[in-house]
């Protein structure tokens, strides 16, 4: 049996990456009256349940996502994080969802 997994994948621009929509909100949030805001990052989010063995199963599973598709590596960092659903098992048969 394999169990149940969350792995959320945050995916940033690398330091020194020009961004032009964080500039754009930084620049907005001057002219709303937010002037002390320093910086402002934009990146993106994967949430992504998928079954596995163990959780090092997962978080390998969720890199090799993250460094094949979901990020630019020479562009973008990542950070993952992996949690287990309680609630147990998942029948190796169970549907993909969309």
């Amino acid at each position: 049996m394999l169990s149940l997994f969350e792995a959320r994948i945050e995916v940033f621009p690398k330091p020194g990456t020009r961004v032009p929509e964080a500039a754009a909100i930084l620049d907005a949030l001057g002219r709303l009256g937010f002037e002390d805001t320093l910086n402002v990052s934009v990146g993106r989010v994967f949430v992504i349940h998928l079954r596995a063995a163990d959780r090092d199963r997962a978080r390998v599973m969720a890199t090799n996502m993250a460094g094949k598709l979901l990020a630019n590596p020479v562009l973008e960092r990542f950070g993952i994080d992996v949690i287990e659903f309680p609630q147990t098992n998942v029948p190796d048969d169970a549907e993909r969802m969309a």
